[in-house]
C-alpha cells in the first residue's frame, strides 16, 4: 500500500465507513461462522458466568444481559460463545 487509506463502500464487506483495507475478514456478519478465539470480550462472557453460578443455585440472575452495536461487531458470536458455554453445563 502506498500510504493512502482505502476503504470498502458503506460499511459493507465486513469494514466500517473510513477504516483502512487490511484484506478481507472471512468472519463476515451473516456467515454463520465463529472466529477462532473470542478476543476482547472477558468481561461480557464473565457476567454471563456470574448469571449462570446465580441460575445454578437456584437464584435469580443479578441483571439482564443486554449486548448491542454496530452491525458486524460481533455480538452474534459472542452470543454463540455464551449458549455453547451454558450448554456445557
Amino acid at each position: 500500500m502506498d500510504g493512502a487509506i482505502r476503504t470498502k463502500g458503506r460499511g459493507r464487506e465486513g469494514y466500517s465507513p473510513g477504516m483502512p483495507e487490511v484484506g478481507r475478514n472471512p468472519f463476515q456478519p451473516g456467515r454463520g461462522m465463529s472466529p477462532p478465539l473470542l478476543a476482547g470480550r472477558e468481561a461480557e462472557l464473565a457476567a454471563a458466568e456470574r448469571c449462570f453460578v446465580r441460575l445454578l443455585e437456584g437464584r435469580s440472575p443479578p441483571r439482564d444481559l443486554s449486548y448491542y452495536g454496530p452491525h458486524g461487531n460481533g455480538k452474534t458470536a459472542l452470543l454463540l460463545e455464551i449458549e455453547h458455554r451454558a450448554r456445557k453445563r
